[in-house]
């Protein structure tokens, strides 16, 4: 799809954010924005059950999501992201947000990994996997 290329445009320039968000930007020829794809909307599109058959690229887009939240994202990123989507419905705010946690814990801002940890359970209260793993290093910061 052409939301795949893209978001494979993104990665491969190092732009590891907008390769999972995707991003519109103004095109002066047609004076308007053109939107274009990330990860995350490739994983929408095919989200649907009635949405079949999947793409092959569909493996890859969740690879490099879970090694641009591992590897590449940047505290800046992690934080410009949460602000941008704090009180709406983004099923990778959840992760990221745990992801800045882990992020201040490894540059030894303990202060600022407990709170995201310590937050987590109220901001994402069904999302058991996520309240767990956030108590696993809450209680490891604090073993510390």
């Amino acid at each position: 799809t052409a939301f795949m290329a893209d978001a494979d445009a993104s990665y491969q320039a190092g732009n590891y954010l907008e390769s999972i968000t995707g991003y519109e930007e103004f095109d002066q020829a047609s004076n308007a924005y053109v939107t274009y794809g990330g990860y995350m909307k490739v994983l929408n599109i095919w989200a649907s059950p009635n949405a079949w058959p999947q793409p092959a690229g569909i493996g890859l887009a969740r690879e490099r999501i879970d090694d641009v939240l591992q590897n590449h994202l940047t505290v800046a990123e992690a934080e410009g992201f949460v602000q941008a989507n704090i009180g709406k419905r983004n099923p990778f705010l959840g992760p990221i947000y745990l992801r800045l946690g882990e992020l201040y814990e490894e540059q030894g801002d303990a202060a600022g990994a407990r709170q995201v940890y310590a937050d987590i359970p109220e901001l994402f209260p069904g999302q058991d996997d996520l309240i767990a793993r956030a108590q696993e290093r809450l209680i490891r910061l604090e073993g510390k």
